[in-house]
């Protein structure tokens, strides 16, 4: 990434891109977590919308 002048980036910007690039690794398994827990509560909530249902239908 250049800067505004055309120069290559300096020490410290070209440090905080490497930090800033390298912590993705880190929210990764977060969101996977977060994902898997998404899922979990997608499966409960149409389990218990077919007990309702199937409820309501036996009237």
């Amino acid at each position: 990434m250049a800067t505004h002048d055309g120069n290559p980036p300096g020490g410290v910007e070209r440090l905080i891109e490497k930090v800033l690039f390298a912590a993705r690794w880190l929210l990764a398994p977060m969101y996977l977590g977060l994902s898997l827990a998404l899922l979990a509560l997608g499966l409960k909530f149409f389990e218990e919308a077919w007990h309702v249902l199937a409820g309501a239908f036996s009237m």
